[in-house]
């Protein structure tokens, strides 16, 4: 098996495309873009041990697996709309879609996000209980705290009738009350992947009437595209009587991993 490296991941680590496959490869050092590379198989994969690793496998993948089967596959016409119609998209809807899709994950209520119908229907069909039960690890990701308490919230995305996934990452600024630098806040970073822009990491932190923003991206951001982002940026700002700025930075490897920091690890082998 061989393929083209496209390019990297959040985590640094060379993506390799093979026919319908993506692989991602733990590598030393990063391999040149456009190269290509050959696999043989060596022997019998070993697969992770089953304990305790569905949070892992949802944290580090690039989409809700389980979601996926029933938008794609053989469910009901009725079931792949409904569940479409719920899925944050890029449109006028994507803010409101995603805080309804968070608020259900607080509370750990698959139906209140699918809706009782479709939820029905989905059980008919066996596909419930699967979304059913990633749910509620995903709700343990984004309420219980794990390394330097950062709490992930994993975002179900739907672009061009590909389901990916965007992280968010919350945890709570102390400050010490001696300016507005220091003053006490949140603290938020948010990790998406774009098939023509690569990685993106947007890297927040909230306090009172303010609000500062780091973008960073592998490569750097053309300048009119730089020049559109701080525009909407400022726009909302004002609108939110907010005042703030803004920052790009283009880094090869991000200087701040919250997936690492958080215990989960990427690199203990091929990823696909």
């Amino acid at each position: 098996m061989s393929g083209p490296i496209r390019g990297t991941n959040l985590f640094g680590q060379p993506v390799i495309q093979s026919g319908t496959l993506e692989l991602a490869l733990p590598a030393g050092r990063p391999l040149p873009t456009g190269g290509m590379l050959r696999f043989e198989s060596v022997g019998v994969p070993l697969f992770p041990a089953s304990g305790g690793s569905n949070s892992q496998t949802l944290a580090v993948a690039s989409r809700w697996e389980a979601l996926n089967d029933a938008l794609t596959g053989n469910a009901a016409p009725a079931i792949r709309a409904a569940i479409a119609q719920a899925i944050p998209q890029p449109n006028q809807k994507l803010a409101g879609t995603i805080l309804f899709f968070m608020a259900a994950l607080r509370g750990g209520a698959p139906r209140n996000w699918l809706g009782v119908e479709t939820a029905k229907l989905m059980e008919g069909e066996g596909l419930f209980n699967r979304i059913a039960e990633e749910f509620g690890i995903m709700q343990r990701l984004a309420t219980e705290p794990a390394g330097q308490d950062w709490r992930m919230f994993l975002i179900p995305f739907l672009s061009d009738s590909q389901l990916q996934q965007i992280r968010l990452f919350v945890r709570d600024h102390p400050g010490d009350g001696s300016g507005t630098e220091n003053d006490a806040g949140v603290r938020f970073i948010i990790e998406a992947s774009f098939s023509r822009l690569g990685p993106f990491q947007f890297d927040g932190l909230v306090q009172t009437q303010n609000m500062s923003l780091v973008i960073r991206t592998e490569q750097a951001l053309e300048d009119r595209i730089r020049k559109d982002i701080a525009e909407i940026y400022t726009t909302s700002l004002q609108a939110l009587g907010f005042s703030g700025g803004i920052d790009f930075r283009a880094e090869r490897f991000f200087e701040v991993n919250p997936m690492l920091e958080s215990g989960f690890s990427s690199n203990s082998g091929v990823t696909a």
